[in-house]
Formats: C-alpha cells, structure tokens, sequence
C-alpha cells in the first residue's frame, strides 16, 4: 500500500498539482492580499509542490497605479510564507484605470 501512495504523491508533484495541505489555507491568503491597499484584483494563482514540503506559487495581482508595489510585494510574501509557501513568484499588473 505504501507503494500505490508514494506513486500516488509522485505524480501530483510531476503535474505540479496543488498540495493538499494548502487547499483550506489558500482562500484565507488571497482575501488577505486582496485586502492590501492598493490591490484590485488577485489572479490565476498556482501554487504546487516542489518535493515533498516544500511549497512554491506565483500569483498576479491588479494593483492601482499609485500602488506601492514594494509594500505589496513584502507583504504578498510574507502572507504565503506564513503558510509554508518558501517561493514565490508574485506578477504587478498595473491598472489602465
């Protein structure tokens, strides 16, 4: 049985699956980061497994203009990384409006 798991594992981190243990952490980030001055819209957010614990994501974000892209960088990273996320890529699209 330890065999059929272990394929199991395998191949969700080969299709870079969405790790179980993030499914019920996930919806609290992005209504954090959503929340942020300056963000409008948080989207296509992936986040997968790298090897076993080991979290990775990228993320874009609509920000306004005049949004401070440091501040919500910093705090986008911090967010994941209270979670477990170790890398992230987080992607600034700036607002035309």
């Amino acid at each position: 049985m330890q065999f059929v798991s272990l394929i199991t594992d395998s191949v969700q981190v080969l299709m870079q699956r969405q790790p179980p243990a993030l499914d019920d952490l996930l919806p609290a980030c992005y209504q954090r980061v959503a929340s942020l001055d300056g963000v409008l819209s948080v989207q296509e957010p992936h986040f997968w497994t790298l090897c076993s614990d080991v979290y990775v994501g990228a993320i874009k974000l609509e920000v306004a203009r005049a949004a401070d892209a440091r501040y919500i960088q910093a705090q986008t990273h911090s967010i994941f990384a209270a979670v477990g996320v170790r890398k992230l890529y987080v992607q600034l699209d700036h607002s035309l409006t």
